[in-house]
């Protein structure tokens, strides 16, 4: 099994638990925090990644890490990956859950290109012109 496939289901195992508690938008929050701070440190992902490091070292740097700043039920989930010896797909993991938030949420990510920076009035004009023509939310990246 491909690891997009193993990721895609324990994202959606999370995104699932996450709306029986309740605590949907809480996890995005923690996904996009945790994207964020794995993006700014990439020796962490190789960390989390490298089958030397033992599973216990590797759930403490999580914890120390993430334990206060995210919800338990995020944190408890990164411990399982970990522990079920997945720390190689936590990445995916954190960017499937988003992709399936976006997909539950009717949310695009819109890609622009331009010669010039564009003005917020005409970020804000081109937003609503994809929201209108796909009728979904649009992020700008």
């Amino acid at each position: 099994m491909s690891e997009l496939t193993v990721a895609s289901r324990y994202a959606k195992s999370l995104i699932d638990l996450a709306a029986e508690q309740g605590v949907v938008e809480v996890a995005k929050a923690d996904m996009d925090f945790f994207l964020k701070t794995l993006k700014q440190n990439p020796q962490l992902t190789a960390v989390l990644g490298n089958p030397i490091i033992s599973q216990s070292k590797k759930v403490a740097i999580l914890k120390d890490v993430f334990a206060d700043k995210v919800n338990q039920l995020t944190i408890g989930f990164f411990t399982l990956l970990i522990t079920k010896g997945r720390g190689e797909i936590i990445l995916g993991t954190a960017n499937e859950y988003i992709s399936q938030y976006n997909i539950k949420h009717n949310v695009v990510n819109a890609t622009v290109v331009s010669a010039t920076v564009l003005s917020e009035a005409n970020k804000q004009k081109l937003i609503a012109d994809v929201q209108a023509a796909t009728g979904s939310q649009v992020i700008l990246t």
